[in-house]
């Protein structure tokens, strides 16, 4: 299997894509926005909830390799990815309208049922999610890769912008109206997708993409996890302790309109003069933004913050890139799965060795931080490159 043509990115396909990850992250919104509620219902204690996003993402460590080996295997033997694809948005979908459907029915007396449909939701949604980024692979020439991957982050930050309204839709239209919405637009733009994606020949040989860039890619993953949620923790901490009267909400809203108003031109940056050269750059710069963000200074500290939004940009703009181009075209689906396999590592592993962060101080998290994307520099660095494509 080849990418797209060189300069050749298939515009259709991944706008349709990006709207698929903006469903994706909309639905994490609703079920993390219905979640205080439904374990009220169940009369379960809020702390619960952590507990049960730690074990979801404990067995997406497991599932996003293995689904994105899957679609592999399927682009193998059948020239798509489509059969792992359909199966998990058409399960995502439905145990999503069950979950609020089986706690309006029975709450309390279904509680361990509900949990249940919880975490086989989460799975379902893991099932399709690596084979679904691997398309990039597809739908772009890999000099393009940046910007489109910019694309489908872009999607992702503006619904982080829409939580606010998407929580207050949860609570105008109620649970049952909202997931299932959520659920029908998912297979629309799923099935959509399927449509206009060009069809694949089969490929003829499956290469091993070895295990030390695999390690790497999961170890990528990891380190990103921790590093940017320390950062991006910290940057209201540190602004708020000189400047008490900023209201931290309205605060962290215009970082996160920051980060997406930078998503795209980023993109184009690391696609002007590389993926890898970029991502360091970002990872470098990111560091020692959050470091000078220890100086006691007002002034100071809302520049970098400002100039965060750019470099945390180009980091969550080139993970996608890194994780496909560092593995060979056909493994493409088991590269992401390895890197979003780190990522949901770092949640289990953080929520496990720091469960309160702000009661910690943010100068130490700081440190721990910078380490942790030093560290994923030195992942990215030693990475090595895959062997040439393969003609189908």
């Amino acid at each position: 299997m080849t990418a797209a043509p060189a300069s050749k990115i298939l515009w259709q396909q991944v706008i349709t894509l990006a709207t698929v990850q903006a469903i994706i992250s909309l639905m994490w919104v609703i079920y993390g926005a219905y979640m205080p509620d439904l374990f009220g219902q169940m009369g379960l204690p809020g702390e619960a909830i952590a507990l049960l996003f730690m074990v979801e993402s404990g067995i997406a460590i497991v599932v996003h390799p293995i689904a994105g080996s899957l679609s592999d295997r399927s682009l193998h033997w059948l020239g798509t990815r489509f059969p792992i694809i359909a199966s998990g948005v058409v399960a995502a979908a439905t145990l999503f309208v069950l979950i609020p459907a089986l706690a309006i029915a029975g709450g309390a007396a279904f509680r361990w049922s509900i949990i249940f449909l919880l975490v086989a939701w989460s799975i379902a949604m893991t099932l399709f999610h690596s084979p679904i980024v691997s398309l990039l692979f597809i739908y772009s020439s890999v000099p393009q890769l940046p910007l489109v991957a910019s694309c489908l982050i872009f999607a992702q930050q503006l619904v982080g912008l829409a939580k606010p309204w998407v929580e207050q839709g949860l609570l105008t239209l109620g649970p049952l109206v909202t997931f299932w919405v959520a659920s029908m637009v998912l297979l629309g733009a799923a099935f959509v997708l399927r449509r206009i994606t060009p069809p694949a020949a089969p490929v003829v040989q499956m290469r091993s993409p070895g295990w030390r860039p695999l390690t790497f890619i999961g170890l990528a993953g990891l380190t990103i996890g921790w590093g940017t949620r320390l950062v991006m923790g910290n940057i209201p901490r540190f602004l708020l302790s000189l400047q008490s009267d900023f209201n931290g909400d309205r605060l962290m809203f215009f970082f996160a309109l920051g980060l997406a108003a930078a998503t795209l031109p980023a993109g184009w940056l690391a696609r002007t003069i590389g993926n890898r050269p970029i991502l360091i750059l970002g990872l470098a710069t990111t560091i020692i933004l959050s470091l000078l963000l220890m100086v006691p200074s007002a002034g100071l500290r809302m520049i970098c913050a400002g100039l965060l939004t750019l470099s945390l940009s180009s980091i969550f703009n080139g993970a996608f890139p890194f994780a496909l181009t560092h593995v060979p075209g056909e493994r493409a689906g088991l590269g992401i799965g390895m890197y979003l396999a780190g990522i949901s590592a770092a949640a289990v592993s953080f929520g496990w060795i720091i469960p309160a962060p702000e009661a910690l101080a943010p100068e130490f998290l700081a440190i721990v931080g910078a380490i942790a994307l030093g560290l994923c520099i030195g992942c990215v660095v030693l990475t090595p490159d895959p062997p040439g494509p393969l003609e189908s």
